[in-house]
C-alpha cells in the first residue's frame, strides 16, 4: 500500500528552518481559489464556472456530474503509443495499437484530467483565437487552471475514493498536488473503509498540513529520538499527535484544550496499521493489569480513557486507562454485589451514573470527571471527588441490567419485567411485559428510543420505548445471557454455547458463530473494526469477523479465569475477570491518532 503519510514521495519542509517563511494557513474548512487568490462570487463569474464545469463533466461522460463512468467523448481522437498493464475482462489482447489509450473503453480519470490541463488552454491551441467574451461557452485560454479550487475539489469528488486515484491526481500538475491534500478527499477514504472518529475527534478535529513528530518505518511509527516504534505498554507513547511543530501558526491554531491537530494523511495510515493488528491472527498483546477489586469484576462503564467497574466486593471503582490507576472509589456503594452500570456524560466529562444490584437497588450518582491531562499518583489519586450518590430507588427484585436514555433510567429485573423510570423526578413511568423468565441483559439503540431485551426464556425483543410495544423478537433455544446492538446489528451469546448475529432493522439472523465450548456470558461489537468479541464460561475471549463469521483468534491464551463483562473501544478489548481484576488488551498503543478512533 501507498505510504498515506507522504503518499506523493515529496519531502516535508524541515522542521527546524526558520528562514523560511511559513505558507499562509488557510481558515477552517475553506478553500483557496484559481491560483491562491480568493474566489468571486460575481454573478457573471458563477455562471462562467457552471457553463465550464458542465462542459468539463460532459467531456467526461459525466453529465450532472452525478459519478457515471469516466468514458472518452465521442469524437475524441484515440491516442496511441500508451500502453497499460490492465484490460477489463474480455479485452482482445490482440486489439489495434491505436486503442492503447483507452482500458476497456475507459480513460483514466488523471490521464484525461492532465489532457485538458495541458492541451485545451495551451498557448499552441489559443494563439490564433480571439478571446472569447464573458458570457460564451468558450474557454478563456487558461483550461482547467481558469477554473476556481471549489470547482475542481467538486471533479475530485467523483472520483473513487483509493489512495491509488488520489496519488495519480497529484502527479498532474503542483496544483492538483496541492488539492489532492484537501481533508476531505481523504476523509472520503477513511469512511469509505469502514473507519470511524470519536464524538470527540469528529467535533474538535483542526486538519494541519503537517504530521505529528516522528515518521513511519513500514508500519511502526518512529517517536524522535527512539531507534524503534514506540512502547504499546506505554500510556504516553501516543500523545505526540497533539503538537504540530512544522509550523508555528499550526501550534497556535490548535493551542486551545479541545482543539485537535490531524495531519489526515497519518491518520488513515495509523488506522490502517491499528485494522491490520486486530485481524492479524498472531499479533496476542499483553494485557494491562488494572487492580483494586478484592471480588469479582461484574460490570463495566466507560467514557473517553475513564472506566467504571461494578464488583461483588460491592464497590464501585474509576480507572483512568491512560494511566491504569484508580482514581476514585465507592466503597459501599450497594449492600450487595454490584451487577450492572450505565453512564450519561457530556463533552466536559459531567453526567449521571446509574448502578444496579442484587440488593434490589438503583444507585444514582452525579459525575464530575477530572480533565484527561490531569496527574495522579497512587497515593492520593483514589480520594478524587468524582461522584455524588444523589438518590437511591428501590425495586421488587434484582437489577440485572441497566440503561440511561435522555429521558429515562431502564432496569431489567429479575422479575421477568422490564421497568421505565423518568430521569427527573425517579417515577415509574410504564413497565414492559413479554418476557417470561428474568431479563440479563438489554442494549439501547443508538437514538436511545429503542432497546432490546435478552431472558433466560430463550427469547430476545425489541421495544419502543415511548410506546412500550414490541417491533420484533426472535431467538429460540436455551436462555439468552447477553445481548448488544450496534447500529445494524444486534448480537447475542446463549446457553447452546453460541453466538448470533441478527439484523436490527429486520429481527433476521444472519449468521451462527460456533467455536465456544460453553455458555456465551458476554460479548461487544466494533462496527469500525468490523469484529464482534465474545467472552465465554470456556475462558475464552474470541474476536470474529462480522462479515464472514469466521474466527480470527484468541486472545487470552492462558485461559485463567471466567469472564463476566467486555467493552471494545478504538484499539482496546477490556475484560471484567472473576479474580478481581480487569485486563485491557491494547493493539497498537503506540500509534499515532489512535484515541481518535471510534
Amino acid at each position: 500500500m501507498d505510504d498515506p503519510s507522504n503518499p506523493f514521495h515529496v519531502p516535508f519542509p524541515a522542521s527546524s528552518s526558520s528562514s523560511a517563511a511559513p505558507p499562509p494557513l488557510r481558515p477552517k474548512n475553506q478553500l483557496l481559489s484559481k491560483i491562491g487568490q480568493p474566489s468571486s462570487s460575481s454573478p457573471r463569474t458563477e455562471l462562467n464556472n457552471r457553463k465550464r464545469f458542465g462542459g468539463l463533466f460532459a467531456s467526461f461522460g459525466l453529465g450532472n456530474g452525478t459519478g457515471s463512468p469516466l468514458r472518452a467523448p465521442l469524437g475524441t481522437p484515440i491516442r496511441s503509443g500508451r500502453t497499460h498493464e490492465r484490460f477489463q475482462p474480455g479485452d482482445d489482447e490482440q486489439e489495434d495499437s491505436a486503442r492503447q489509450g483507452v482500458v476497456g473503453d475507459v480513460w483514466s480519470f488523471a490521464e484525461r484530467m492532465k489532457e485538458l490541463t495541458l492541451t485545451v488552454g495551451s498557448p499552441a491551441r489559443s494563439k490564433d483565437k480571439e478571446k472569447a467574451p464573458e458570457d460564451t461557452d468558450e474557454w478563456d485560454g487558461k483550461g482547467l487552471m481558469g477554473l476556481p479550487d471549489e470547482i475542481l475539489l467538486h471533479i475530485l469528488l467523483q472520483l473513487p475514493p483509493t489512495l491509488s486515484q488520489l496519488h495519480s491526481i497529484s502527479q498532474i500538475s503542483t496544483r492538483f498536488y496541492d488539492l489532492s491534500r484537501t481533508p476531505v478527499l481523504w476523509l472520503r477514504i477513511f469512511h469509505q473503509a469502514g473507519f470511524e472518529l470519536n464524538e470527540h475527534a469528529q467535533k474538535n478535529g483542526v486538519a494541519v498540513e503537517y504530521p505529528p513528530e516522528g515518521h513511519w518505518s513500514g508500519t511502526e511509527w518512529i517517536q524522535p529520538g527512539s531507534q524503534s516504534g514506540g512502547n504499546p505498554d506505554d500510556p504516553s507513547s501516543n500523545e505526540s499527535y497533539n503538537v504540530v511543530t512544522s509550523e508555528e501558526e499550526e501550534e497556535d491554531l490548535v493551542k486551545d484544550n479541545y482543539s485537535i491537530a490531524i495531519h489526515y494523511p497519518t491518520l488513515i495510515q495509523s488506522r490502517y496499521n491499528l485494522q491490520r493488528l486486530i485481524l492479524d491472527s498472531d499479533h496476542l498483546p499483553n494485557p494491562t493489569i488494572l487492580q483494586g477489586h478484592k471480588d469479582v469484576v461484574y460490570c463495566l462503564a466507560r467514557w473517553g480513557n475513564y472506566l467504571f467497574t461494578g464488583s461483588r466486593d460491592r464497590s464501585i471503582r474509576l480507572y483512568d486507562l491512560s494511566t491504569g490507576e484508580c482514581i476514585w472509589t465507592e466503597n459501599d456503594a450497594h449492600e450487595r454485589s454490584v451487577l450492572c452500570l450505565d453512564l450519561d456524560i457530556d463533552e466536559d466529562g459531567k453526567g449521571t451514573l446509574v448502578s444496579g444490584s442484587s440488593d434490589m437497588a438503583i444507585g444514582i450518582y452525579t459525575i464530575d470527571l477530572p480533565p484527561p491531562s490531569s496527574c495522579f499518583t497512587s497515593s492520593s489519586s483514589s480520594s478524587l471527588d468524582v461522584g455524588k450518590r444523589v438518590n437511591t430507588m428501590r425495586c421488587d427484585s434484582s437489577i440485572l441490567s441497566i440503561g440511561l436514555t435522555p429521558r429515562y433510567i431502564v432496569s431489567a429485573n429479575k422479575d421477568t419485567k422490564i421497568h421505565i423510570y423518568d430521569r427527573k423526578t425517579y417515577e415509574l413511568v410504564k413497565t414492559l411485559e413479554g418476557h417470561t423468565q428474568p431479563i440479563n441483559s438489554i442494549s439501547l439503540s443508538s437514538r436511545k428510543d429503542k432497546l432490546v431485551s435478552g431472558s433466560g426464556d430463550g427469547s430476545w425483543k425489541i421495544w419502543d420505548i415511548a410506546t412500550g410495544l414490541v417491533e420484533s423478537e426472535g431467538g429460540g433455544g436455551r436462555g439468552v445471557a447477553c445481548v448488544e446492538w450496534n447500529h445494524y446489528h444486534i448480537v447475542t451469546g446463549d446457553g447452546d454455547n453460541l453466538v448470533k448475529l441478527y439484523s436490527s432493522s429486520t429481527g433476521q439472523l444472519i449468521s451462527t458463530l460456533q467455536d465456544h465450548t460453553d455458555l456465551v456470558r458476554s460479548v461487544t461489537v466494533s462496527k469500525s473494526a468490523g469484529v464482534i468479541v465474545s467472552a465465554s464460561y470456556d475462558k475464552s475471549i474470541r474476536i470474529w469477523d462480522i462479515k464472514t463469521g469466521k474466527l480470527i483468534k484468541i486472545i487470552n491464551e492462558d485461559r485463567s479465569s471466567l469472564v463476566f463483562d467486555l467493552k471494545m473501544i478504538s484499539n482496546k478489548i477490556i475484560a471484567a475477570r472473576q479474580d478481581g481484576t480487569i485486563h485491557v488488551f491494547a493493539f497498537g498503543d503506540h500509534l499515532p491518532y489512535v484515541d481518535l478512533f471510534a
